[in-house]
């Protein structure tokens, strides 16, 4: 899920567990939050500010 002041986008993984999103406006600060039913997370948020691509934002799943 990604958050921006009353804004909220979700999407889904792929088998490979790439995401993307689009619509993003450069320079303004989200928080970027994963979840799963079946894994944990040791970092389950993280606060961005783009102002390009990113490609480096990835959440590592652990087995419950």
């Amino acid at each position: 899920t990604l958050r921006s002041g009353g804004e909220s986008m979700s999407t889904t993984t792929n088998l490979f567990g790439h995401y993307s999103y689009s619509g993003i406006t450069p320079g303004r600060t989200y928080v970027l939050s994963v979840a799963a039913k079946r894994y944990q997370f040791s970092q389950t948020s993280r606060v961005v500010s783009p102002t390009d691509d990113l490609a480096d934002l990835d959440f590592i799943a652990l087995p419950e």
